[in-house]
């Protein structure tokens, strides 16, 4: 079954490197550099999966992630959160936002 996924992150390598991996697969891949834009698509399409970066300019990951669990048709969508902050405090921090799961970039495509 093909997955729609929307991922949003600043860095356009990172989106590069995404697509490149999710385009191995069947899945339907849409990315934005803006979460407020991420925010729009959301509300107005269905995806699957999201997959948000943590710290972005304008509105944070955490933030967004709030923000969707407060949307009532959003609140069962499940997030990924894709970040470099490996600590313990920002995964606490986003499995208390909502998240569903966390990836640590660098992304390994083989692991």
């Amino acid at each position: 079954m093909m997955a729609k996924i929307l991922i949003v992150d600043d860095d356009k390598d990172i989106l590069r490197m995404v697509e490149a991996i999710i385009g191995t697969t069947n899945h339907s891949l849409r990315t934005c550099t803006d979460p407020v834009i991420a925010f729009e698509l959301l509300k107005s399409m269905h995806f699957d999966l999201f997959i948000t970066d943590a710290n972005m300019p304008k509105y944070t990951g955490f933030e967004l992630v709030k923000s969707l669990r407060n949307e009532g048709t959003l609140k069962s969508l499940p997030i990924a959160m894709l970040t470099s902050a490996r600590d313990q405090q920002n995964v606490q921090k986003a499995v208390e936002a909502g998240v569903n799961g966390y990836i640590v970039k660098p992304i390994d495509p083989v692991n």
